[in-house]
Order: C-alpha cells, then structure tokens, then sequence
C-alpha cells in the first residue's frame, strides 16, 4: 500500500508539469465516460474568495450531528492529499484514495488517442477521484467546495445542486478572475442554477448587487447573511460566545479558537442548513446544532497549536484583515511574532502595509516555503520598512520556527500566516519536535 500512495503522489504532484486548464465540457465527458451518476440533488456546491472551506467544515459538523452521511471536498490540504477528502468524520484512507486514482488513471490512459480530450489537470483528476469515492460511499449529502473561481471551475458541472452558497469575496487570483471585486464576484456568481437556491454571505454593495442579480436572472431564491445575523457576546481564551438570528430563529453558540472572522461562517453554515432543513424536511435540534459547533474545528484558521503557537492560513488582503482583527483581541499579555510568508501571485505590497498599520508584532520573520510559486524571503521583506519595524529574513520554516522559539518569553505569542503552505510545513515541524504534541485549538 506505502508504494501504491507514493505512486499516486508522484504522478498527481507531475501532473502540473504538462497540462493546462480544460473546459467544463471537457470534465463533463470524462465524467460520463467514468459511468458515475450521483444524485445532484445531494450537492451543496460552495465558492467565495475566503471562509469557504470553513462554511464546509460547519456545514458537514452540523449535518453529522443531525445523523447524516456525510462526504467534503475542500482544498488545498496542509500535509497530506487525503485531507481534501473527509468523510463523515474522517479523512478518506490511502486505500480509497488509490482505488478511485487507479479508476480515473485507467481511464485517462484508455483515451490518449482521442485528440480532443487532453489529460485532466491536478484539480480536475482530484474531483474526478472525489466522484469516484462518492458513488462507492453514497452520503446523503457531498459538500464541493470550488477550486478556483466558481463559473469555470471544474466542479461546476452539475445542473440541479440541492443548494448553492457564495462565502465573502475577496482579491485573489485576479489574473484569473478579474481585477474588480464586481468581476471576482460574476465569476463566484457562475455556480448558482435555475431556481436552486443560493445562501449568500455579504461582502458589500458591489459585490453583492452582482450575486443576486446574478441569482434573479436564474429566477434563484436568495438569503443574505450579514453582520445583523450574529452578535458577539463574549470572547474568552479558546472560545468566542455569540449568538444567531435569522427573521423566525434565534440561538445562543459557542466556538471553538480565537478567530472573530469566523462568526460569519458559522451564520453562514447554519443558514444553509435551514435553509436545507426548509428544501428537505429535516428536523433540526437546538442541542444538536450548539454539540456541532462546541465541537467543530478547522486547522489552520486561528488554530492554537502550542501554547503560544497560532497557525492563520490568511493568504490575501482581505484574510489577513480577517486574522489582524482577530489577533487584537487575542489578549496577548506579552509580544507577539510573525512568521510570514506569501505566494509570489499575492498582492505582497497590501498584505504588509497592513501588518505595518496594525502594529500588533514586535518582530517579523519572513522566511519562504518549499512550493515553486513562494515569494523570495529577501523581496518579500522588502516591502517592511525596515527602520519602523523589526524584519529579519530566515531560509527555511524551520529556521524561522526555531528563531521564533528562542526569542519568544513568557507570555509571548508566535503567529505563523500568510500561506497554508506555510502552515503546512510549520505543522509538520512543530509534530517533528514531539514537544507535548497537544492540539490546543
């Protein structure tokens, strides 16, 4: 089986090397040639800029807790391929992993005379496999997280989804979606059908003005989720308090961690689940819904690692708002350091302007990552000015995690951001330590 998982790693991580993006045509007929007919009606397909992949996690949380089957497909991962594939309550097993591999390869390599379907991309072979897993397991329910964008993305090919949600829109990937928030937004707004409805999480008038014009033309019933559905109550030192109202309910909840920018996907998630509850007859409980969320977490999102470790996946302008707002309320008795590290297509310039304004680290270590696509330690912390802040440069992870560490006291926080690869990496150093080997989230 170990050379069986290394194989499929192998040729899943090569696959960027010689192929490019395809149409939704295109996966549409390698899905049908693959035999799959899951229900559509099972699909709750999610896209937005950031918080889409917690919207997902809350969302499969609270179903499980309602007693259903539950498969999620979200991305990227952090360590491990097997992350993206979560079903019910646990990652999908390297043997299921390569069962559905070996089925789309045997597939892919069945066609290298047809000319007109070109081998998938990473992506694209991912959800293939996704859907190969999905017709063995048949959940009640498979939340699809989007890829990257949302109208040609190469979830996008089902019709007739149970339910649509769009989480907040941000900049990011604006060579492929467009340097407007209203053109990022038109390409989110693709993946909402003919009278499905869609849950909308509000990013503002511009943005929203071009969802639900989007979802009306489509004659799409929309909820809106914004500011007035939550309310912060308390925020303690790995809990927030708060509590959700929609116009006919109302519900006091706790959440696991420390990230304030997290509230709005809990309303979001929880508003899809009624409004799922109002489309399929499920009996929702009050107990069930507060159990789910006391018990749901997402790593890599304001995740309390160490006692004084935090890992933040925020990765564009508008994440690392999210996580700065977030870290002015963490009650940090001592200093606090940054490790940051950015992919190269990032708008670096915005990103640590604002960490400069925030004046929340004492000291930032800008190191890279082992990815082809991270901005270079030396140019990313020149972009600090460095006689207003204190910005050193370190040539690994591990060298900055181990410069961190000495150089945090008691009652210091160390806050690792910028990149979930970043994140990765880190995690993988910090269970390489086998210090106490807690999660603290």
């Amino acid at each position: 089986m170990e050379t069986e998982v290394s194989n499929m790693r192998e040729y899943l991580f090569g696959i960027p090397a010689y192929t490019d993006k395809h149409t939704l045509g295109h996966t549409k007929e390698y899905y049908r040639l693959l035999g799959i007919s899951f229900p559509q009606e099972r699909i709750i397909h999610v896209a937005g800029t950031n918080g889409k992949g917690s919207v997902c996690n809350y969302l499969r949380e609270l179903l499980r807790a309602h007693g259903k089957h539950v498969v999620m497909f979200t991305s990227p991962h952090l360590i491990r391929i097997n992350e993206r594939f979560v079903i019910d309550d646990r990652q999908a097993t390297d043997r299921e992993l390569t069962e559905a591999f070996d089925r789309v390869l045997s597939l892919t390599q069945s066609l290298k005379e047809r000319e007109d379907l070109y081998h998938p991309t990473y992506f694209e072979f991912l959800f293939l496999m996704l859907m190969c897993l999905c017709e063995k397991v048949n959940p009640d329910y498979l939340i699809l997280e989007t890829g990257l964008g949302g109208m040609l993305d190469a979830t996008n090919i089902f019709e007739k989804p149970a339910l649509t949600v769009i989480t907040r829109i941000g900049m990011d990937h604006c060579s492929y979606l467009g340097d407007t928030l209203p053109a990022i937004a038109g390409q989110k707004a693709g993946i909402i059908k003919e009278k499905v409805p869609l849950v909308l999480q509000s990013t503002g008038p511009e943005t929203d003005e071009v969802i639900l014009k989007a979802a009306a033309a489509r004659s799409a019933p929309a909820l809106v989720v914004d500011e007035q559905n939550f309310r912060i109550e308390n925020v303690g030192k790995k809990s927030i308090d708060f509590s959700y109202q929609s116009h006919y309910y109302s519900i006091d909840l706790q959440l696991r961690g420390k990230a304030l920018y997290q509230l709005k996907n809990a309303a979001t998630a929880l508003s899809a689940l009624q409004k799922l509850a109002d489309l399929k007859g499920l009996r929702l409980s009050d107990q069930r819904i507060q159990e789910a969320f006391r018990r749901a977490k997402w790593p890599g999102r304001m995740q309390q690692i160490r006692e004084n470790i935090i890992l933040d996946g925020a990765h564009n302008p508008d994440g690392m708002e999210g996580f700065l707002f977030s870290v002015a309320a963490d009650g940090c008795e001592g200093t606090r350091i940054l490790i940051l590290a950015l992919s190269s297509d990032k708008d670096a310039a915005s990103m640590t302007d604002l960490i400069a304004s925030g004046g929340l680290f004492s000291k930032v270590i800008v190191t890279g990552y082992s990815q082809m696509r991270a901005f270079e330690p030396e140019r990313l912390a020149a972009f600090f000015d460095k006689d207003t802040m204190d910005v050193c440069v370190a040539k690994s992870p591990k060298e900055a995690l181990l410069k961190a560490q000495k150089q945090a006291g008691k009652g210091d926080l160390i806050y690792i951001a910028g990149s979930l690869y970043l994140v990765g990496e880190i995690k993988e150093l910090l269970d390489a330590q086998k210090d106490d080997g807690e999660d603290h989230d």
